[in-house]
Formats: structure tokens, sequence, C-alpha cells
């Protein structure tokens, strides 16, 4: 079935108070991708329904404004889902089994957990340009393909030559640079595709696939066996199994390359939203040499914000179209959003930071598969965070409420962990201590993550999701690596003080987001 438009008659004076919002699915056959969806599946409807940009024209009080929900908006989604995971999939490869590629490579193990600590760095400088190529450039589409192919490479590379540490780590650097093109993405994603009440969802399942590309490289010690007991008697790498398991990298990061190449697409032929209406438009505004907003009789009495934010560079940094300097702009346009934005940077990078850490956190008695147990059940946990909580907002439209929840939830669990630091009890109390207190930090803590990032694109509508997202990722990963690099020097001779750490910085955010107002420019 064609989508169908209602027949509708533009009218400056309408309110949205007159207007009923429909959402229509289109065909159930998947379109054939390309960097721009194939506009057949609208050919048939009324040109005098669409407005000189091609966007839905707002309707009288008789009729109602009409948005096509595509269904290739899935597989965008899911063929970035699997690059994701596949990117999170290598950045934590190492760590389950740091002492003993460490002997393999017979360097020390400060230089193992390099291998993850670059993507920390690596994130913060490249992100910049490559969501500015993206933002301006290349679009969604090729940024995503140009992250396939980095990751793919850097995969085999790894494989091909994994005795050389110099190798690999080159290898991984390239990997990260992959990360660039993806980590920022979910909230792009669904600004772009989905509707106002799958937003939330649409992120929470892009953040999703990259915690559960973590769950599996933290999980992989519970299923494959790469310890080898010598002749000697001493343990090591069993180096079959490693390259089988590097072999395995390889054949995930070229499947999500081809599916980005064939299933991806930039955006739909029409927008999905009010607002990726109002994010179109304005930026095609700025593409005909800055016609105004207020020119195209189509914009709705509440639109007028946005319409003064596109006519002076003055409106307390309000984006004028969708430029990646104006992005970045409107991120600090006031004490709130900075707020917003500190408060995502210290709590995420929490959550970055307790994996890289938790077989030192945990009792000696805890065997290596005991730990790779509970590091998968820590980001098992995140990825149900992740999702209800996407839910719970679209739910609710009540994000800054359901992110301060998480964020006590998350404070109070560090506190557990910290708490029985110190403990003589019996081994299993302390064992489900442990257990609790890591598993509710990930569900609580991811779930940050994801309302994270929605709210920040709320907060700064009509700004480049994928750019307010990228500075956000920024900051979480600028204080993991602050994180991580007290941890290196404090883990082994005071960690009670280290767990007191990241529990002051979960508090603090609480109470940097509990103290702010914050306010959503996005239609609704």
């Amino acid at each position: 079935m064609f989508p169908v438009r209602l027949p509708v008659d533009c009218n400056p004076d309408t309110t949205m108070s007159d207007v009923t919002t429909l959402y229509l699915h289109d065909s159930t056959l998947l379109l054939v991708p390309h960097r721009q969806s194939s506009p057949t599946d609208v050919s048939r409807t009324s040109t005098s329904s669409r407005d000189r940009y091609g966007e839905p024209r707002e309707a009288t009080h008789h009729d109602a404004l009409v948005y096509v929900l595509y269904t290739q908006r899935w597989s965008v989604l899911a063929s970035f889902g699997v690059l994701s995971m596949s990117s999170a999939w290598l950045w934590i490869t190492w760590s389950p089994i740091a002492p003993l590629v460490a002997d393999m490579w017979d360097v020390p193990l400060g230089q193992v957990d390099q291998l993850s600590g670059i993507y920390l760095y690596v994130y913060v400088l490249g992100s910049i340009v490559a969501l500015y190529l993206v933002v301006n450039y290349i679009g969604l589409y090729r940024g995503l393909l140009i992250g396939g192919v980095c990751n793919a490479t850097g995969a085999y590379l790894r494989y091909a030559y994994m005795h050389d540490y110099t190798t690999v780590y080159w290898a991984t650097l390239l990997c990260a640079v992959a990360q660039t093109f993806t980590l920022a993405t979910p909230p792009s994603i669904a600004g772009t595709w989905f509707g106002d009440t799958e937003r939330a969802t649409a992120t929470a399942l892009g953040v999703l696939a990259n915690q559960f590309g973590t769950a599996l490289g933290l999980g992989a010690t519970i299923v494959i066996p790469f310890e080898l007991v010598t002749h000697q008697g001493n343990v090591a790498i069993d180096t079959v199994v490693l390259k089988k398991y590097l072999w395995l990298q390889v054949g995930v990061a070229v499947l999500a390359l081809l599916l980005v190449a064939l299933l991806g697409a930039d955006a739909p032929p029409t927008p999905p939203s009010k607002s990726a209406s109002l994010s179109r438009r304005c930026n095609n505004v700025v593409a005909t040499k800055n016609i105004r907003l207020q020119e195209n009789s189509n914009v709705v009495n509440d639109t007028a914000p946005l319409v003064e934010a596109t006519e002076a560079d003055d409106h307390k940094g309000a984006p004028i179209g969708l430029s990646y300097g104006a992005s970045v702009r409107s991120l600090f346009a006031n004490r709130n959003r900075i707020a917003c934005t500190i408060s995502f940077g210290m709590a995420v990078g929490v959550f970055y930071t307790i994996p890289t850490f938790l077989g030192q956190l945990l009792p000696r008695s805890w065997s290596r598969k005991a730990v790779g147990w509970l590091g998968f059940s820590y980001q098992a946990a995140g990825t149900v965070g992740s999702f209800g909580s996407g839910r719970l907002v679209d739910w609710t439209q009540q994000p800054q409420l359901i992110s301060l929840a998480f964020l006590t939830t998350a404070a109070f669990c560090i506190i557990l962990l910290t708490a029985v630091m110190s403990q003589t009890a019996p081994a299993w109390p302390i064992s489900v201590a442990f257990t609790v207190g890591v598993v509710g930090s990930g569900f609580s803590l991811a779930a940050w993550n994801t309302v994270g990032l929605e709210l920040g694109s709320s907060l700064t509508f009509p700004a480049d999701e994928a750019v307010v997202a990228g500075i956000l990722e920024s900051g979480a990963e600028l204080f993991g690596f602050l994180w991580v690099t007290i941890g290196g020097y404090s883990i082994e001779v005071a960690p009670t003080m280290f767990l007191m750490l990241l529990g002051s910085a979960v508090v603090a955010a609480l109470i940097l987001l509990g103290s702010a107002r914050m306010e959503t420019a996005r239609p609704q």
C-alpha cells in the first residue's frame, strides 16, 4: 500500500491546537537503498500537499498534518547497529585477556591497556573532524561507509599481524578512527528517520548495539578457552584460538560494512516528524541564499522561536540552519545546557571506566570466567537500561526526571561497592553485594547515556543531532580518560579511594543536572 496524504489547505494563521498529526506507514516492501532513499513511494501524493521544500503542509482545523514513517528506517538503524556493535567489540577485545597477551607480546600490562585507551583520546580529537565532514560535506551515509571501511581494515590487520604489538597498535588506531563516525550517530538517525513517539526508542536501540558489542568482548572468556597450560605448567595464550577469534571479528566487521553499503541512506524522501520538517526546512533556507523562514507562509505560529533564531546570530547562540559551528555554539549557549554537558561527561565517563578495572576491583578468589560473567552482566544490564529508558522517555516525555532517577540509582550502587571494599564478611555476601553494585550501576549509567543524548538534542533543537551527541560523547571520553588515568595509578594501592572518586563524580553529575532548568526547544 502506498502512503496516502489527506487533503490539506495551507493557512498561515493555523496553530498546532487546530491540527491533528497523523503518521502513515509506507509499504512493507523494502526500498532499494541509496545515499538518498528512493522517492517512488510518495510519487502518487499531491504536490499541493507539500511546500516548495518538499515538506508536508500544515493544515486548517478541518484537516490533519500527515507524516510518513518509512519501513526503511529499521534497516538503516539495523545496519548501523551491526557496525556500532563491531566497533565496540574491537575496542574491548584485549581487556579480558590482558595478562595473557602481554606475555605473548612481551610488553608491560600498561601497553595492553593503551589498546583500549587509544579509543578515548582519538575520539576526542577525531570526532571534531569526522562530524564536521559528515554535517557539512559528506553526509551520514558516506560517513558510516568511511567508518565501516576503517573498522574492517583495522580488524583484518590485527588478525594478520596479531603477534606484532606495534602493528596491532596502529591497526587499533585505525579502528578508533572508525568510531569517530559511529559513536554519536544514534540521535541523528533517530531524529532524521523516526517519528516523535519513536525517537528516544530509536536512540536507545542505537546505543544498545554499542553496549552489546562491549558485552560480547567482556563475556568472551566465558565460552572461549583462551588459556593454554604449557609443558612447564605455565598459563599462556592459545594462539590458535586467538587467531580464530580475531578472524570472527573480521567477518563481523566486513558484514557490517556490507550492510551499511546496501541498506544505509542519508534521509527519507519526506521528514517523519514536525521537528525533522523544521530542521530540513531550516537547512534548505540556508542553502538557498539565506531565504528567511518567515517568507514561507506554511510556518505555523508555534514555530516563531525557530524563525527568530534564524533571523539573527545574536539570539543567544541559537543555530542558523544546521551548520557544525552553530550547532556547537548552541550546546554552550547557556549554563543549563553546559550543566547537562558536564553531567553527561562525568557520569558516562564512569560507565566507560568500570569495565576497565572490573577484574582488579573484584575479590581475588573470583576466577577469570566469573569475572567474564560479571562483565557480561554489566553490559547486558546496560542494554536493558538503554532500551527501557528510551521507551520510558517516549511514553512520559520527561527526560530530566528520568535521568535524575537513574543517576540516583547509579550513585547508590557505587556507594554500595565502596562500602563492601573494606569489609571482611564471608565471601558470598561480598560477592552478592559486588554483583548487585556492578549490575545496578551498569543498568542505570547506560540508561543515562541514552536519555542524556536524547535530552541534549531536544535542548539544542534545531542543532544537528550528530554534532550535539559528538560533543556530549567527547566529554564522556575525556572524563573516562581522566578516570582511567587516575585509576591506573591508584587502583592497586587505594581501590576504595578510587571507587569513592567514581561515586563522587556520579553524585556531582546528579547535583548538576538537578539544579539545571531543562526546557526542550523541540516542537512537541
